[in-house]
């Protein structure tokens, strides 16, 4: 059932390049062996499985505030968004994969973990939603400038974003947020983004990670407007787990 869920995901297997493709067919071999269900289709069929696989991807993230100091080290080497939050993986859900892609997303995808669960794909709003106006999610880190945004977007799924911000940068160019520093440094420029999903879902983690560096509570930061960006986008329960560092 799931596998056959694939079949309405565009795989680019004429897009993708060389080394992308040596790593897929790479993929498939194993997965021909450990994945039953892979063994009874063709090569083929396989091989634009794993690609759409590649193409339709979530990333697991895990708020770095939300993780005990003495587990950090160990997940140094993961990629990071910002240094905000870990990526530990990747999900793929065919129903949460068909939203389309805007750089002034009006909903953000997570990936919901919970002990003795099956994970989930959500897709949470991060704006007011009016009725009939379509839910958008980023496929990308939207913090940079148009060029950049759509090099990105061009190199990794293949399409020439033209969603409103884009179409408007084209005429008044906004400038490119370099997201460095501290953690105060890193807040101040994502709160001055013009990606809702820095303002709303990245940069109250940075403000997290600031009353820590300070070595204040993190209360003063995660009430109010910054709790509810945080919840409503890595869920209810965000932040509960924080008393046990």
């Amino acid at each position: 059932k799931d596998r056959e869920g694939l079949t309405g995901l565009v795989s680019h297997l004429d897009d993708v390049d060389d080394e992308t493709l040596e790593f897929a067919t790479y993929a498939v071999s194993l997965a021909r062996q450990w994945w039953p269900l892979s063994a009874k289709c063709s090569a083929e069929r396989a091989l634009e499985d794993v690609l759409r696989c590649h193409c339709n991807a979530f990333a697991v993230l895990l708020p770095t505030p939300a993780l005990a100091h003495h587990k950090r080290p160990a997940m140094a080497g993961l990629g990071t968004r910002h240094g905000l939050a870990k990526e530990i993986g990747l999900a793929i859900c065919p129903k949460a994969a068909v939203f389309n892609h805007s750089c002034a997303a009006n909903a953000f995808a997570r990936v919901r973990l919970r002990p003795g669960q099956s994970p989930s794909v959500e897709i949470r709003a991060i704006a007011p939603i009016s009725n009939g106006e379509e839910i958008c999610i980023s496929y990308a880190d939207s913090v940079g400038d148009v060029t950049q945004r759509r090099k990105v977007l061009r190199d990794s799924f293949f399409f020439d974003c033209r969603c409103e911000r884009c179409v408007a940068e084209e005429t008044t160019p906004t400038p490119s947020f370099v997201i460095e520093g501290d953690a105060a440094a890193k807040a101040t420029a994502l709160e001055a983004s013009s990606d809702p999903t820095a303002r709303l879902v990245y940069a109250p983690l940075a403000r997290c990670l600031e009353s820590e560096a300070a070595g204040e509570p993190l209360a003063p930061h995660v009430g109010g407007i910054v709790l509810e960006n945080l919840r409503h986008a890595f869920g209810p329960a965000f932040g509960d787990e924080w008393g046990d560092r």
